[in-house]
């Protein structure tokens, strides 16, 4: 139980040093699908740094406070303590064993608790929106699933249905258009993997900003999407606009008003960045480097 407790303050340092490391480099280039693919792999990365550590014959001042709390958390019996206590105590009495530490129990039923209220959380919109979807008629439509309800809501997107109200349907086609890029992106697939994630790291303010960063650049992908089918931008500005007011849905959703309204429309009329641009991402390694060095163990 302490080796998970330090795995989550691990990942959560790696994460933070990625998310940093993205808005310095990244953050203000249009490649959008580049920056979401590169968002998904370094949170996936991150994820599994903490199971790998190198060795170091000497613990430098970078890596001290970390060996601390490693003797903080984990219960430890040298061969020293054990030739101690076998000297001090009479041959008849028991060796004493380990007490478990108190401070980790702590820390793991608060985590528990909290995993337990997010899914909670999860779960109950994951079933309004299927009463939602259930409780309409669907129809099959260029691949995917069209639900049209009668009510205004804003309309919204989830693996391969697109839920639209009829007010958008019959009045807003750029509202279709722009759910459908969201499909045809496979975003939906993003926030799933985001909701096993965030599950894991509920109390991490790291996870909950990369999330968001993810959602907006599936709106700028949507976006860019909606204008390259030849829809008038100006047109579709003013909509965003519009429906910017509206009420949010479900988190693990795409909706229409998700984001940023002014950086949407900003974006829209950025010039696209150099692709050679794409080559700070390599700058990534030596952070790696930097942090799997931090870590590392005598």
């Amino acid at each position: 139980m302490s080796y998970f407790l330090i795995y989550l303050i691990k990942s959560t340092v790696y994460l933070g040093l990625f998310y940093a490391f993205f808005l310095v480099a990244m953050r203000s280039t249009t490649f959008f699908r580049f920056n979401r693919v590169m968002l998904l792999l370094g949170t996936f990365v991150c994820m599994l740094l903490p199971c790998y550590t190198i060795t170091v014959d000497e613990v430098e001042g970078i890596q001290l406070p970390m060996q601390i709390l490693d003797e903080m958390l984990v219960l430890k019996t040298t061969d020293e303590q054990i030739e101690t206590s076998a000297i001090e105590l009479p041959l008849q009495e028991t060796a004493p064993t380990a007490s478990t530490p108190f401070l980790p129990i702590v820390l793991l039923g608060i985590y528990i608790i909290g995993m337990l209220a997010y899914w909670f959380m999860v779960i109950r919109s994951f079933i309004e929106v299927w009463k939602m979807i259930a409780s309409h008629p669907k129809q099959w439509k260029d691949g995917c699933w069209l639900v049209i309800i009668p009510e205004k809501i804003p309309s919204f997107s989830w693996s391969n249905y697109i839920v639209i109200s009829e007010e958008d349907y019959r009045n807003y086609p750029q509202v279709l258009v722009h759910e459908r890029m969201h499909y045809l992106c496979r975003h939906s697939y993003d926030i799933l993997f985001f909701t096993i994630v965030h599950a894991l790291h509920w109390f991490n303010p790291m996870v909950w900003l990369i999330r968001t960063e993810l959602k907006q650049l599936h709106e700028f992908e949507a976006d860019q999407g909606v204008i390259n089918q030849g829809i008038d931008a100006k047109s579709y500005q003013q909509l965003l606009v519009m429906k910017v007011v509206g009420n949010r849905l479900q988190p693990f959703t795409n909706n229409l008003n998700h984001g940023s309204l002014k950086k949407r429309i900003l974006m829209m009329y950025q010039k696209p960045s150099n692709r050679w641009l794409m080559l700070k991402a390599l700058c990534a390694i030596p952070v790696v480097a930097l942090a799997l060095n931090t870590f590392a163990t005598p």
